[in-house]
């Protein structure tokens, strides 16, 4: 049998920067095909993943050249059994992530030499800066923790090294760490483990994993899944100790917006590349406008899309941001009309921005300085400007309902070096060019709208 595990990462690296992964076909795969068919093999052939979607089973066909049986050589649970509740899904809106992830942990920290912590990061240049300043931190309050670093630049071998000290208790939680014993006779102690979400969002099999920290917007739903499930392997875990929080913020949707597309234009035609654009979407949907349990709606997105749902799952009531109500404060509730007057007029008006606005800057300014914005937007009865993350939180709210878009311009700043704005504009109705989706009803049914 040949078996090859956790294969939503075979898809995402063999799509993009893993070029090995493609060549497994012709070398291997190509060979076990039996002749004649695309479905039958030599010998038997196992994926294996716990986290899936339709878009991943059909990269894998044309990747490895088979095609599955969807009847009867497809194992994948219902949305009832895809359940992971005891960890709580928490969701905060913050461009402080660091601050937020060491107010969270401090407490415990300093009670706990056992619990441990997990940070993932988009890219290797924030892990490096937050490792540094984690380490300060650490030193700073005396805890008896250490840390841990992974990346993708590191070795195969030093990568499962990493995890392998992380994941085993080196030192038990007992006198050792009591007040006599001084720093440098401390055995090494890894609490914490600082990490792109890539390369070690999967594989971590740890029973003291308490705490799971994000901290930027995510890439997919599936990224979100793998991280959540480092924590509550434990046969008592629950939501009131055992939780994955997720930070969020316009800085970082945009940051990853830039990522994505900092690419040449032919890569945007391929179908991968669409599919990561759906996930963002989906991702905005999830936890900026969520309409119901997040929890509930996880365990739809990754549940089997070849046999008929027999219902929706029941909500969590204690264990995401939504039943938590976590969004009737998050976000803000804002006034229809008055979106509408003020973004027609800074678009189309007499005096419109004489420019395509960044959007997460000139955009946020153009909104600032409208005469009345604060009343005519928030409803708030006051002649103040509105606070810009108020405005920020606005534009991801009308992002996710697909009543703003955002358009790229990718330009060669030096030779094989590119920059990346990301412009906001009104978006179309889909299908429809001719009609703002500003002047849709449908549009405005996610968002939380002021009488």
């Amino acid at each position: 049998m040949l078996c090859v595990d956790e294969v939503h990462l075979f898809v995402h690296f063999g799509m993009t920067f893993r070029a090995e992964f493609k060549s497994l076909t012709p070398v291997l795969f190509s060979k076990l095909r039996v002749r004649g068919s695309n479905t039958r093999s030599s010998i038997p052939i196992l994926f294996m993943t716990a986290t899936c979607t339709k878009s991943i089973v059909d990269t894998v066909e044309k990747i490895v050249g088979f095609m599955f049986d969807k009847d009867s050589n497809i194992f994948w649970p219902r949305p009832d059994e895809m359940q992971h509740r005891q960890v709580l899904l928490d969701v905060q809106y913050s461009t402080q992530a660091l601050h937020v992830f060491k107010k969270r942990t401090q407490s415990l920290l300093k009670h706990s030499s056992a619990e441990k912590y997990i940070v993932y990061s988009n890219n290797r240049a924030t892990v490096d800066r937050v490792s540094n300043k984690l380490c300060e931190w650490i030193d700073a309050h005396g805890f008896k923790a250490d840390l841990l670093k992974i990346v993708g630049t590191l070795l195969r071998e030093q990568k499962f090294y990493h995890i392998r000290v992380f994941c085993r208790s080196l030192c038990d939680n007992i006198d050792v760490f009591e007040a006599g014993c001084s720093e440098a006779k401390r055995p090494f102690n890894p609490q914490l483990l600082v990490a792109t979400s890539g390369a070690a969002n999967a594989g971590i099999d740890d029973s003291d994993v308490h705490g799971v920290f994000r901290l930027e917007f995510p890439p997919s739903i599936i990224d979100v899944n793998q991280e959540k499930g480092r924590a509550g392997r434990r046969f008592h875990a629950d939501p009131s100790s055992d939780w994955y929080l997720l930070c969020i913020s316009l800085e970082s949707y945009v940051v990853l917006l830039k990522r994505l597309h900092d690419t040449p234009a032919a890569n945007k035609q391929i179908p991968y590349f669409k599919t990561q654009e759906a996930d963002m979407q989906d991702c905005l949907t999830a936890f900026i406008l969520p309409q119901h349990c997040q929890q509930a709606w996880m365990e739809m997105k990754q549940s089997n899309p070849y046999i008929p749902l027999s219902g929706t799952p029941l909500p969590c009531l204690d264990a995401c941001a939504y039943c938590l109500g976590r969004y009737k404060t998050m976000f803000p509730t804002v006034v229809r009309a008055g979106i509408q007057s003020v973004f027609l007029q800074l678009y189309f008006g007499e005096n419109p921005m004489k420019t395509r606005p960044t959007i997460d800057k000139e955009l946020v300014d153009a909104i600032k300085n409208y005469p009345g914005s604060n009343r005519l937007l928030f409803g708030i009865n006051s002649n103040k400007k509105p606070e810009p993350v108020l405005i920020k939180k606005m534009i991801l709210m009308l992002l996710a309902a697909k009543i703003l878009r955002y358009v790229i311009e990718r330009k060669e700043s030096t030779a094989g070096k590119f920059t990346m704005s990301v412009f906001g504009s009104l978006a179309f109705v889909s299908g429809d060019p001719t009609k703002l989706a500003l002047n849709e009803a449908s549009y405005w049914t996610l968002l939380p709208l002021k009488d």
